[in-house]
């Protein structure tokens, strides 16, 4: 195997460069070597069979990221055949004529690109198919073959689809493979494994249809491949399942024979490949849980099914889980007696207890232990208003409670509300955050009053109510006691019917740093994930200056969003490297169109500015890593309780590892009247002392699908991405929404699992839509006439494994209690209620939002958080 090095581009810290390289057969490491100087490396003793290999360089200071990967097989070459747009197997039709698609030719500036410097292109029409080709190679001899696609990239007047659907025909039916053709140009992408018979019975073909906007993407048509797979020489395989509480999958356990390991998936199940006859001893482990069998003794002549472990967590009854503090707020200008319940606590020596914010941290006094469920403490008087994490210590265990406890201010205040706009012809769900909102607060939009709910003393949660006129409003939130606070022009109400609505926007929390921590004298990648709302034609190129200090302060650079479709979108603007002299607290300022090319219905949002520290150099460099994310135990991610545990694995790989420290945790939902996700709680830093570690975490009482977000810091102030994110849906026992609003849910269906939704409606009309993850297929429909119950019945033979997308539609104002059965018998889920489609209702034609769009892993700020120095503090004298 050999590279070729690019270069440094500093030649710092380091002018020479080491490499590391990795070996894989499917998706089991089979050989690594590194850090070396060589650009080639020579490995042997692999047995026949194919393989994938990838690389990266590092100069001492930091990587250049994984680069690959390419395969290569051991054994007899297998048979490869290629389809180019050129050959005689591929066939296409033109829906507007011969010679109305795109052609790039050889010897033109754009064909490098290209398979054989040349491709064939065509515009998107959106969700219907027109145009389309069909690749369908002759192949010499029946097996297993590996599919690839060839693309190039184009600069031209509009992107790339990243959603081509791939329709792989093979033996066993057709394999539909949805792909982003923006990504990874000029290489062999690999779509799909199938089996194939001799002769041209395989094919793939593409149409023109995306789920994108007629006429905004180009779909590439150039070259597939078909590579068949060379039999392993070690054919058996051992699987199961792993569980833990409720039969519910365990994920992340390793399981080995001795020689072998695997790791079991979200679901518990595993599969190990390639074992040779003989008796093995099959072994689990998992940090935190026992398991019975703790082993098994498996004689393979032959593939093996159903090696099952069940996982129990360690200590379930002694562990220290913090749950609950009694009560949850008090004023801060005196002190407040509390009891703290739990799992776990000594009694003897008492546990010990702080309060940690943004203010500080401050230790309970008076702790006075009652049991291992509960003590007693006080939280002392001047603390400064706002919410506190509670951090426990008892017997060399640490457990935090996030968002504790309400330090309530002297005055009422209003801080923010979130969305910031929505259109006037649906129900809108509005976060109202600030401090010292008492029970019976009222919340005023202008002169109408919303109905409210109050979360704690810093959140309400209120509704906008259909037909407000189109205007910007001010928010009051008024205290039973008549105090009252405002926030001018806190809220705009958009006219639905309008086309003229443009708006271009962000929030500080999109705007974001790469990575998280910056370093003094390191380049660090910035960017700012901008949002549409409304207008009539795409934007290409929007302008976004960023500045430190000030909106007039020093430039850092300028950047700019490709494209942004009409209606809504969201899309980050190209990276630009910025490095940062001096170690402190920098603001920095990201100025949306500076320069008022884009005419736009409100330009008071343009400006967003964020606060990070710059670090200093240190000697560990490597990121960590939050390595799974569980609710309530890892059971179902469905839950009926607000109150939930969230049990986080992280760790801080090696070189240089200085360990996690801490883990910082965002809570999202999708609003659709920001057409966004929105942040709606987070918590502080919180200590990190075990892994697994729990944290109990309140929801917002808001039914329907939440994300939360994990981020993980080391010792050396090194954060993680946000690419930990955890579905949790909310089932109240009984919801209510407005006219043309939805609730939205995710539920994961395996292969093989019967799917039942079901819509019990109280009072009102509600209608239920249910999306598979696969974009060409339209939703599941019961909308039957007023109060009838809805129900949609999906069998396990036309299951789309993965996530499927339940919407409660409001026809008109309703209230509804939801259920779901997953697995169960056909016959036993049709038997529990009707459903139906009413024709006179308009059926949608896309999801509220596309079923595989999650919280994006750049957003969301943290904390700054400095790396720990020495100071020396001076006490004064007293003589008597």
């Amino acid at each position: 195997m050999e590279w070729k090095d690019n270069g440094d581009p500093d030649n710092k810290p380091n002018a020479y460069r080491d490499y590391y390289i990795e070996v894989y057969r499917g998706s089991t490491l089979v050989s690594q070597k590194g850090w070396v100087k060589d650009t080639s490396w020579t490995i042997s003793d692999l047995s026949t069979g194919n393989y994938e290999w990838r690389v990266k360089s590092g100069d001492g200071a930091v990587d250049s990221g994984w680069v690959g990967s390419w395969h290569f097989t051991v054994g007899d070459v297998p048979p490869e055949v290629i389809c180019d747009n050129q050959s005689a197997c591929f066939s296409k039709y033109e829906s507007s004529g011969a010679g109305s698609w795109g052609y790039v030719q050889p010897g033109t500036g754009d064909s490098s690109a290209a398979y054989n410097q040349h491709a064939y292109w065509t515009y998107n029409g959106q969700n219907s198919a027109l145009d389309w080709g069909k690749w369908q190679p002759n192949l010499p001899q029946a097996g297993t073959y590996n599919v690839y696609v060839w693309y190039p990239h184009y600069s031209g007047s509009a992107p790339e689809t990243n959603s081509a659907s791939y329709q792989v025909h093979h033996a066993n039916g057709d394999t539909n493979v949805t792909w982003n053709q923006a990504t990874n140009p000029g290489v062999w992408n690999k779509l799909a494994t199938v089996s194939c018979a001799a002769g041209t019975a395989c094919y793939v073909k593409l149409t023109d249809s995306t789920p994108e906007g007629t006429g905004t993407r180009r779909v590439w048509f150039d070259a597939v491949k078909f590579v068949q797979e060379v039999p392993a020489t070690l054919p058996y395989t051992l699987s199961g399942r792993v569980t833990t509480t409720g039969s519910a999958g365990l994920a992340g356990v390793t399981l080995t024979d001795g020689t072998r390991s695997t790791t079991t998936g979200s679901d518990g199940s595993y599969t190990l490949s390639g074992v040779p006859a003989g008796t093995y001893t099959l072994t689990p482990t998992k940090s935190g849980y026992t398991f019975a069998p703790a082993t098994r003794s498996v004689t393979v002549s032959g593939n093996l099914t159903g090696q099952d472990f069940a996982g129990t967590p360690v200590d379930t009854g002694t562990s220290l889980i913090v749950k609950a503090i009694s009560p949850s707020e008090g004023s801060g200008s005196q002190p407040t007696s509390v009891t703290i319940s739990g799992t776990g606590f000594a009694t003897s020596p008492a546990p010990t207890a702080q309060l940690s914010g943004a203010a500080g941290s401050m230790a309970l006094t008076n702790v006075a232990a009652s049991s291992a469920t509960s003590f007693t403490a006080t939280v002392p008087a001047n603390l400064a208003p706002g919410s506190y994490d509670l951090i426990v210590t008892s017997n060399g265990r640490t457990s935090t409670l996030p968002n504790a406890f309400m330090v309530l201010a002297v005055g009422l205040q209003v801080s923010q509300v979130t969305p910031t706009s929505g259109l006037n012809d649906r129900t809108t769900d509005l976060l109202v955050q600030g401090l010292n909102f008492a029970d019976g607060a009222v919340v005023a939009l202008g002169n109408t009053i919303l109905n409210t709910t109050r979360v704690n003393a810093t959140t309400l949660l209120s509704v906008v109510p259909v037909g407000v006129a189109p205007a910007t409003y001010d928010l009051t939130v008024t205290n039973p006691d008549a105090s009252h606070a405002q926030l001018a022009a806190a809220y705009t109400v958009l006219d639905a019917t309008s086309t003229l609505n443009n708006d271009l926007l962000s929030t500080n929390d999109q705007l974001w740093l790469n990575p998280v921590t910056p370093r003094v004298n390191t380049p660090v990648q910035l960017g700012l994930i901008l949002q549409r709302s409304g207008g009539k034609a795409a934007l290409e190129g929007v302008s976004v200056e960023f500045r430190r200090d000030a909106v007039d302060g020093p430039l850092l650079g300028t950047s700019s969003v490709p494209f942004l479709d009409p209606r809504a979108s969201s899309e980050s603007t190209t990276p630009i490297n910025v490095t940062f002299p001096s170690a402190g607290s920098v603001t920095i300022f990201a100025i949306i169109d500076p320069q008022d090319m884009v005419a736009e219905g409100n330009e008071a949002n343009n400006v967003v500015s964020r606060t990070v520290v710059v670090a200093t150099t240190t000697t560990d460099l490597t990121i960590p890593a939050v390595q799974g994310i569980s609710i309530n135990g890892g059971g179902s991610t469905t839950v009926t309780e607000q109150d939930v545990t969230v049990g986080i694995e992280a760790t801080d790989p090696a070189p240089n590892s200085s360990g996690v420290q801490a883990v910082h945790l965002i809570e999202y939902v999708y609003s659709p009247a920001a057409q966004r996700w929105v942040a709606v709680a987070q918590s502080g830093w919180l200590p990190y002392s075990q892994s697994p570690a729990s944290y109990g975490w309140s929801l917002l009482p808001l039914p329907g699908m939440h994300y939360v977000q994990v981020r993980a810091r080391d010792a050396a102030n090194n954060v993680s991405i946000g690419n930990a994110r955890q579905l949790v849906n909310y089932e109240s026992s009984a919801d209510r929404i407005g006219l043309n609003q939805t609730r939205i849910y995710r539920y994961n269906v395996a292969a093989g699992q019967a799917f039942s939704v079901n819509l019990e409606v109280l009072s009102g009309d509600a209608d239920l839509y249910v999306w598979s993850s696969r974009t060409d297929q339209s939703a599941r429909v019961s909308n039957q006439e007023g109060s009838a119950s809805e129900q949609v019945v999906i069998p396990a033979s036309e299951v789309v494994p993965g996530v499927y997308q339940v919407e409660v539609y409001g026809y008109s104002a309703a209230e509804y209690r939801l259920s779901t059965s997953n697995g169960a018998t056909l016959a036993s889920l049709q038997a529990v209620a009707g459903g139906g489609m009413e024709a006179s209702k308009t059926v949608p034609s896309a999801p509220v939002v596309p079923v595989a769009s999650i919280p994006d892993e750049r957003t969301g700020s943290v904390p700054p958080a400095e790396p720990a120095s020495n100071f020396t503090v001076y006490l004064p004298l007293v003589r008597r």
